[in-house]
């Protein structure tokens, strides 16, 4: 049960935006929260069978595309970026 909700942030004491990603239990209370500071943004989100989820989002600077797997509480396992000297997200 929950939601897994995604945005960006700033708030953290950051002085860039990150990708945030944070998972609610069926109450909606916050079970965690992670930033993520290679993704401006994040745009969309799968969560996969075992629980882990696929991210996707604009890479801070130079806007490329960011794909990311995370574990089941948000941990990177692996990140990937697309693009070229454009903007692509």
């Amino acid at each position: 049960g929950g939601l897994a909700i995604i945005g960006y942030t700033a708030s953290f004491g950051e002085d860039e935006w990150k990708g945030w990603l944070v998972k609610t239990n069926a109450t909606g209370h916050v079970e965690w929260n992670q930033t993520y500071g290679n993704s401006g943004s994040l745009s969309s989100i799968v969560q996969t069978a075992n629980g882990d989820f696929i991210l996707l989002g604009g890479k801070s600077g130079d806007w490329d595309c960011w794909l990311a797997k995370t574990n089941a509480t948000g941990y990177v396992q692996w990140e990937r970026t697309y693009g070229g000297p454009e903007f692509e997200v």
